[in-house]
Formats: structure tokens, C-alpha cells, sequence
């Protein structure tokens, strides 16, 4: 992948969740929120799956065991996340949400105990 390919990625990431938000809200008025997760898991395996078909079937025993831990970690925070905008604003889920960019590096910090690197500690100072 190259550089370009890679911003633009990263770039999507933030539009796509801050989009999210308020469609989850309408959403939940028809439909339960295992189903608004099923959708978007589906939505984006495709998307997934038509980015990176070169390398989708590349998968062994220990990756498919990694992934559905992750997997269903990423369902359950989704769906929790579903149920809590259902019961807020979309602002305030989504706020709530963004926190996660200043407490990942403290929670990756305390885990491989060492500090955060200097420019992780101005990235998180600027977005707080």
C-alpha cells in the first residue's frame, strides 16, 4: 500500500464513525442494535474484502482464531455503543466514543509498561 492509499484510508476512518452516530440513532428507530452491528460488520466486510481481495485468502488457523476474539470484542463495544446512543444524543455518544484516542495510548502504555512516545503525548494533548 502505498502512502497516499494509506492517508486517504485513515482519513475515512474518522468520517465514516462521526457519520455513524447519527445514523445509528435513526437506525434504532427500526431496527435492534445486534442488527444495526450485523449490517455495518456485513458493510464492512465487502468493503473490506473489495480493497484487499489480493490478500483475503491468505488465512491460517491462528489468525481466524485472533480475529474472532477481536471480533467479538469490536461486537460487543458496537453494540453497547448502539445502545448508549439510543439513550443519548448523537453528540454525546460520539464524544464519549472519541475518548478512546487519549485513553488507547495511556491503556497501551500501562500495558507494555513504558511511556508514550513524544509525538503520541502532543497528539493527545492536541486532541484533548
Amino acid at each position: 500500500m502505498d502512502r497516499k492509499k494509506a492517508i486517504a484510508l485513515s482519513f475515512s476512518v474518522p468520517v465514516a464513525w462521526g457519520f455513524s452516530y447519527p445514523l445509528m440513532k435513526i437506525g434504532m428507530d427500526s431496527m435492534n442494535a445486534t442488527s444495526i452491528v450485523a449490517l455495518r460488520c456485513i458493510i464492512a466486510f465487502v468493503a473490506c474484502l473489495l480493497l484487499f481481495h489480493k490478500r483475503a485468502f491468505r488465512i491460517n488457523r491462528d489468525l481466524m482464531v485472533r480475529a474472532a476474539i477481536i471480533g467479538a470484542i469490536m461486537a460487543t463495544e458496537l453494540t453497547c455503543m448502539c445502545l448508549g446512543s439510543s439513550l443519548t444524543s448523537a453528540s454525546t455518544a460520539g464524544f464519549l466514543q472519541s475518548l478512546t484516542v487519549v485513553i488507547v495510548p495511556f491503556a497501551n502504555a500501562a500495558l507494555l509498561r513504558r511511556a508514550p512516545e513524544r509525538k503520541v503525548l502532543v497528539g493527545t494533548a492536541i486532541v484533548t
